[in-house]
């Protein structure tokens, strides 16, 4: 499972994870913080939605937890 992280102007430290992924697109987990609540949300993602994000530079993949303990 990867999570990346959203790009917001509010501050707030939202992120996504990928929960599976079919041959259009992904069932996606988002979770959001806005002032101390947390919201989560499951929603499908189309997979030409979910590279438009990758590439627009909205989603970037967090460091898996074995490559930031190995480095």
């Amino acid at each position: 499972m990867k999570n990346y992280y959203i790009r917001t102007y509010s501050g707030s430290a939202d992120y996504l994870s990928i929960l599976d992924e079919t041959a259009d697109g992904f069932k996606v987990r988002i979770y959001r913080d806005q002032d101390g609540y947390e919201k989560i949300i499951d929603e499908y993602m189309p997979a030409s939605l979910f590279e438009s994000c990758l590439r627009t530079g909205y989603l970037l993949e967090m460091e898996s937890a074995s490559a930031i303990v190995s480095a």
